[in-house]
């Protein structure tokens, strides 16, 4: 169970996280990785077994939903497990409202980059094009991918925003 000083922290650290994405494009492991131990020795402390194990499943939960993502470096790793450490401090199944919530709130992002560079249509022209290759990939051709927008967005703003609206807001699964 994530308590209000719980998520507080998670506020905390993607704000951190989001000053440094912003200011470097870096999210160092230096803020990340103990934030996701001291996530897991929490619940596990507080909450024995149950919360030690839906807090490991909310790390992994969200990590999965970016693994993607990194594995075709639309992503950083530090987003990665930026995401996870917010995961661990949530816990299942709000991790995983967090991540959807993070992709969402990033998508949304990278649109208004997109319109604030004037290259929305070659932007959604991209997209199309990487679901058109997606689904040839899925079918087993072997096909090259295509090349992105070279569009980069400060993901752990993303991030940061899921999780405040997932504080703010219990009705959408958030603390209560």
């Amino acid at each position: 169970m994530t308590t209000h000083w719980m998520a507080g922290g998670a506020v905390i650290l993607c704000g951190v996280a989001s000053w440094t994405d912003l200011r470097s494009r870096r999210i160092p492991n230096a803020l990340t990785i103990p934030a996701l131990v001291a996530a897991l020795c929490m619940h596990g402390a507080l909450g024995a077994g149950q919360g030690l194990l839906l807090s490991a499943c909310g790390a992994l939960a969200a990590g999965a939903l970016l693994l993607p993502g990194y594995l075709f470096r639309f992503t950083g790793a530090g987003d990665v497990k930026l995401l996870m450490a917010v995961g661990a401090i949530l816990s299942f199944p709000t991790a995983l409202l967090a991540g959807i919530a993070a992709l969402l709130f990033g998508g949304v992002l990278g649109l208004v980059t997109a319109l604030r560079l004037g290259r929305l249509r070659e932007v959604l022209g991209r997209t199309a094009g990487l679901a058109r290759w997606a689904a040839i990939r899925a079918s087993g051709v072997p096909v090259a991918a295509p090349e992105t927008s070279k569009i980069h967005i400060p993901f752990g703003v993303a991030i940061a925003l899921a999780t405040v609206t997932l504080t703010l807001l219990p009705r959408l699964g958030g603390v209560q």
